[in-house]
This record gives C-alpha cells, sequence and structure tokens, in this order.
C-alpha cells in the first residue's frame, strides 16, 4: 500500500530517517512482526514509566487495559489501525489465521472497546481461506455491490467531484512523505490505504512526542484530525451498512463494523464530527481495479 518517501540522510522532524516502516500486504511475516512490536514497544514504556518490569507471562484478564501514558496510547491505536487495515487487502492463503491471532493479541485495548471486536476475532477464526477469496471478490471486485473506496459514496454531486476529492486524499499522502507502493498498487481512496495512512500519522505523533518536537506533534495532530473529519470518518459506516445489506459473510461484516466502530470511538476521541456521506453512489464507474485479479500479478495496470 505504502512505502515511506526517501528522507535526507538527517530526516527532519516530520519525516525522521527510518521511523515509519510499512510493509506491503504480500510481506505477511514482516507485517505482523510489525504489530508484534509495537505492542512489545507499548508495554516496554509503560514498565520503564512504572520503574518496573512486568512479567510478559503472566495471562491476560478479560478487563480491557487502559493507560493514560500517551506515547503507549498512539502507538497501541496505531497498531489497531494497520491491523484493520490489512483485513481489508486481499487474502492471501494463509494469512487468516495469522491476522485471528493478531486481533486477538489486541483485544484487550482500551482503542478497541465499544467495538465487536472478540466477534470479530471468532468470526476470524471460524473462517476459512476459500470463502474469504470467494467473498472478497463477491463484494469488493469490479462492480461488485461493497466498494472499498471513499469516492464511491455520497451523492452526485460526490460523484462529480472525485478528482478534486481524489487530489485532496492525494496531498494528504504527499505532505507527509508518503507515497503508494508501486509493487502493491492501491488507489488513494481505498479503505485499507486510508486506514494505513492514518496508522502512520499516529505513529509520527509518537516519534514526536518521544523526541519533544511540539510543533511537528501538534502539526500531524492537526493532519489527523482533519482527515478524520473530511474522509476517514465520513464513509465507512455506509460502507458497513452496504456489508449488512449484502448478507456479508461474519468475517467480513464485523470486520467493517468494528472499523466503523473504532473510527466513531476514534472522532469522539479527537472531538471531530464527520459529516457521514451515504450509502453507495448510484451509476457509480468500476473501481479502478475492476479488472485485475489479485492473484494474477501479470495483470495489465
Amino acid at each position: 500500500m505504502f512505502e515511506s518517501a526517501p528522507n535526507k540522510q538527517q530526516g527532519s522532524a516530520l519525516h525522521p530517517p527510518g521511523a515509519i516502516i510499512a510493509p506491503g500486504p504480500r510481506n505477511t511475516i514482516l507485517f505482523f512482526i510489525f504489530i508484534q512490536a509495537l505492542i512489545s514497544i507499548a508495554i516496554l514504556i509503560k514498565s520503564i514509566a512504572k520503574n518496573r518490569i512486568q512479567n510478559m507471562n503472566e495471562p491476560q484478564t478479560n478487563e480491557t487495559i487502559n493507560t493514560s501514558d500517551p506515547l503507549q496510547e498512539l502507538i497501541e491505536r496505531a497498531a489497531i489501525f494497520r491491523l484493520l487495515a490489512h483485513g481489508f487487502t486481499y487474502p492471501q492463503e494463509g494469512n487468516r489465521q495469522l491476522l485471528a491471532t493478531a486481533m486477538r493479541n489486541m483485544s484487550y485495548h482500551a482503542g478497541v472497546a465499544n467495538s465487536p471486536w472478540m466477534e470479530m476475532i471468532s468470526a476470524w477464526e471460524e473462517c476459512n481461506d476459500e470463502l474469504l477469496s470467494q467473498e472478497y471478490m463477491r463484494l469488493f471486485m469490479g462492480s461488485a455491490p461493497c466498494s472499498l473506496h471513499e469516492t464511491a459514496y455520497g451523492d452526485g454531486q460526490r460523484l462529480a467531484g472525485k478528482p478534486r476529492e481524489m487530489a485532496d486524499i492525494r496531498g494528504f499522502y504527499k505532505a507527509f512523505a508518503m507515497t503508494l507502493s508501486e509493487e502493491e498498487p492501491t488507489p488513494p481512496d481505498h479503505l485499507a490505504t486510508e486506514l494505513e495512512f492514518y496508522s502512520v500519522l499516529l505513529l509520527k505523533q509518537a516519534y514526536a512526542l518521544e523526541e519533544g518536537w511540539q510543533e511537528p506533534l501538534e502539526i500531524t495532530e492537526d493532519a489527523a484530525r482533519k482527515f478524520l473529519e473530511q474522509h476517514l470518518g465520513r464513509w465507512v459506516k455506509a460502507f458497513a451498512a452496504g456489508m449488512l445489506e449484502q448478507n456479508a459473510t461474519p468475517a467480513y461484516l464485523l470486520l467493517a463494523e468494528t472499523t466503523a466502530a473504532v473510527l466513531h470511538t476514534e472522532s469522539e476521541r479527537l472531538n471531530v464530527h464527520p459529516e457521514l456521506l451515504s450509502g453507495r453512489i448510484v451509476g457509480d464507474v468500476m473501481q479502478e481495479d475492476a479488472l485485475i485479479c489479485p492473484r494474477d500479478l501479470s495483470a495489465p495496470e
């Protein structure tokens, strides 16, 4: 989905060298190492802050973990959004159980409260790879009923303004030196791309906070609020409603409903009020990736 644009050798407050890791969806092992690393770092920071080392082998309780440590909170929220993003990429064989395991590891964090997170985990554990692949094609590919693209939702006026909306989304990415991966091309308004970008913004906030960079922190916080209010927070509820109408398999339906719930919590956290879009635009053109099967890596662009 994303790859970081080359940084100057010394880096900068907004684009520190090596600060952002954005593995593509094919590199599954690296992705899950990335998720586990974020969780481990968050726990380590909490331990150091309390001047004690926690026993990592202690069994988890059913209580939601809530912390007042802003750095840990940012890292955990970034991991949650990166995890959700991966769920909306094409389901490569064998990834389902890995994804379900990562979901379970994040199930006791405050960022997933008030969402059907546990039900989503069960659905992913009980599903099978073949069904996920079939449902992905039925629901999301080509002129399928549940578009994964932001600009497919709203009214006719929004359809007419699609080039402006796409340019605005690209502007957010460019401002933070994020470019779409050439190896894994994904349109800028794809749900997985927008979720991953939001995760990157949270990680950049964490980096700025740790370094004591107040101005870059404020700039990135403001960008997160604007991106949530103007783009990511506006359309996922309509997307989830469309999934319900199409009787989507529980794994994808609960993934969509969980994402909508997490975004609602995030909006409340940041005190933003996105103007929610209606359902899919009538007469919407086919998605940009309409005729390319994800299994066919040699398909023309």
